[in-house]
């Protein structure tokens, strides 16, 4: 019986040796404590394309270290970094699809802002990236140029009613320039007005314009397809009033490349809601953005 005790007791002291050499040897790994980075907006530098318009409507940033995607944020937004190295942030500015918050995507026309990253562990480091339009982007097309298309022929029974540029005043106007406007002036009144043809290139491609409406608009396109006489217009998103400037984008790269039109027209739609006697749609800026 002893000899069985004391092998057991052999065992054990072996055992507990064993653990604590084992134990000895182990070394948890060190907590990595994040960097984080705050960014409230984005600055737009027009750097590359002239009589364009610089104004954004950046909701949402998507983040890169290195090239290796970090996330997705709505703005203002605070992230973690996690290295403990030196590094790159590419910062890709995001936009809302079609004006759905639910659809957000990185615009893929502005060029990333990068940001070398040196870690502050538990700091916050505020950062405020510039985006500007790719230089191999073709010239933005101002469809709002009366010249180029003869945007908003307006009026009759439509209840459009084009304003002289002479009788405009300071509140019909986009930073002390002129815009379309579109009003509507007697109850249950509606327009649905139209650009004359222009192209789309099978690539990703948006329409963006920047709007203050007293009532709500819908946008839409005119396909010429060939072997076709005349096509509808296909609403593609719709508007809500606004009663400060707002940029928009419309894409309409998918729209292309499903109905292969030839050209295709920009159509807006306006009417003045149950109750509403008159309202105004002021648009500013309307350009087609393509490679």
């Amino acid at each position: 019986m002893n000899v069985i005790v004391k092998t057991l007791k052999c065992i054990l002291l072996l055992a507990s040796a064993v653990y604590i050499y084992s134990g000895c040897k182990s070394v948890d790994p060190p907590i990595l404590v994040p960097t984080y980075i705050h960014i409230d907006s984005f600055k737009f530098s027009n750097q590359y394309f002239r009589g364009v318009s610089s104004a954004t409507n950046i909701t949402n940033v998507w983040v890169y270290y290195n090239s290796n995607p970090l996330g997705a944020y709505d703005l203002p937004c605070t992230f973690p970094v996690m290295a403990s190295g030196n590094g790159t942030l590419q910062i890709l500015a995001g936009i809302d699809v079609d004006g759905l918050n639910e659809q957000t995507m990185g615009y893929p026309f502005y060029a990333p802002d990068t940001m070398n990253f040196d870690p502050q562990p538990g700091k916050t480091i505020n950062f405020t990236p510039t985006v500007h339009f790719y230089s191999d982007i073709k010239n933005p097309t101002l469809l709002d140029d009366q010249a180029y298309v003869g945007f908003f022929q307006c009026g009759g029974s439509s209840g459009a009613e084009p304003i002289p540029t002479s009788s405009m005043n300071d509140s019909f106007k986009y930073f002390g320039q002129t815009c379309t406007m579109i009003r509507l002036s007697a109850p249950g009144d509606s327009s649905i007005d139209s650009t004359d043809t222009f192209f789309i290139d099978p690539t990703p491609a948006f329409i963006e314009l920047e709007y203050k409406s007293e009532v709500p608009f819908v946008l839409g396109l005119q396909a010429n397809i060939p072997n076709v006489e005349t096509s509808t217009p296909y609403y593609l998103a719709g508007v809500n009033p606004s009663s400060s400037w707002k940029k928009f984008y419309l894409n309409v790269g998918e729209f292309n490349g499903l109905y292969r039109g030839t050209s295709y027209s920009l159509y807006i739609k306006a009417n003045l809601n149950p109750g509403q006697n008159s309202g105004t749609l002021l648009l500013a800026n309307v350009q087609l953005v393509q490679f």
